[in-house]
């Protein structure tokens, strides 16, 4: 088996440690339940692992240091969940980008914005943008919409 999709069953419970056996699996994706608990730390059993979706879920604990163990992973999202504490430190999960993060309102540490206290609790980080006589740099978004008639 390489991947395992039970998106949207609305699954309850914990995660199953047995799930963690599955040492050839390359996509997991459980997001959209109300799986509750932490991420099992035996997570790092895991080393072929490309994807793993648990988002819109009820975790809540930390992010097992175990997770940065996943090198091979090119896919994470754990938003939408109540996670807490900070984001271990490792080139691969800082490595993705902060929108599978998102609103777990008491995780810090990059790639968000929020940064950790000594003891690991989160605090906000404000970016200022400072005008100088110089030059003035404003951030833009912008979209170009062509229109063609033939």
């Amino acid at each position: 088996m390489r991947m395992i999709d039970l998106s949207s069953n609305n699954l309850s419970g914990l995660i199953p440690t047995e799930l963690t056996q599955l040492v050839r699996l390359l996509y997991l994706n459980i997001s959209r339940n109300h799986l509750m608990g932490s991420i099992p730390e035996k997570i790092r059993r895991m080393t072929s692992l490309l994807s793993l979706d648990l988002s819109m879920n009820c975790l809540s604990g930390e992010i097992p240091q175990s997770l940065a163990g996943l090198t091979f992973l090119n896919h994470l999202d754990l938003s939408y969940n109540q996670l807490q504490g900070r984001i271990p430190l490792s080139t691969q999960l800082q490595s993705f980008d902060a929108f599978g993060y998102i609103d777990n309102a008491q995780l810090c540490g990059a790639p968000l914005k929020k940064n950790c206290t000594q003891d690991g609790e989160s605090q906000i980080s404000v970016d200022i943008i400072e005008e100088s006589e110089e030059s003035f740099e404003m951030p833009w978004f912008y979209i170009r919409w062509d229109l063609v008639s033939l």
